[in-house]
C-alpha cells in the first residue's frame, strides 16, 4: 500500500521511503496501516483501538492521541500528516507547504 512517499508492504509489515526501510514501533505502524488502508477516508478512534487490539491492552482515546502525534512526527519530512477531522477520527493527507 503507497500513499505519497511511503510504502507498506502488508505481508511482511515494512515500512518504506524512496527505497529505504523506516523501522517504527508497532502500536504506530499497526495505526499508520489502518489509515493507510483508508487513505483520505476519517477512521474513527474506536476502530484505530480496535486495530491495536492484537496488543492485549486496554486502550484509551488519550493512547490514540500519543499514537496519532507520533505518527506526525514521523511522517512531517514524507510530505504526510495525519489529519483531525474533528468529533469524527482521523485521516492520511498530504502535508501543504
Amino acid at each position: 500500500v503507497s500513499f505519497g512517499e511511503i510504502s507498506l508492504d502488508t505481508n511482511s509489515r515494512t515500512l518504506s521511503a524512496h527505497g529505504q526501510r523506516l523501522d517504527i514501533p508497532a502500536r504506530e505502524l499497526s495505526v499508520l496501516e489502518t489509515l493507510l488502508m483508508r487513505a483520505g477516508k476519517v477512521v474513527s478512534k474506536q476502530s484505530i483501538i480496535q486495530s491495536l487490539a492484537a496488543f492485549d491492552d486496554d486502550l484509551s482515546a488519550n493512547a490514540v492521541e500519543q499514537y496519532v502525534s507520533r505518527l506526525r512526527r514521523r511522517l512531517a519530512p514524507f510530505g504526510l500528516t495525519v489529519r483531525t477531522a474533528r468529533g469524527l477520527g482521523y485521516y492520511l493527507d498530504r502535508s501543504e507547504g
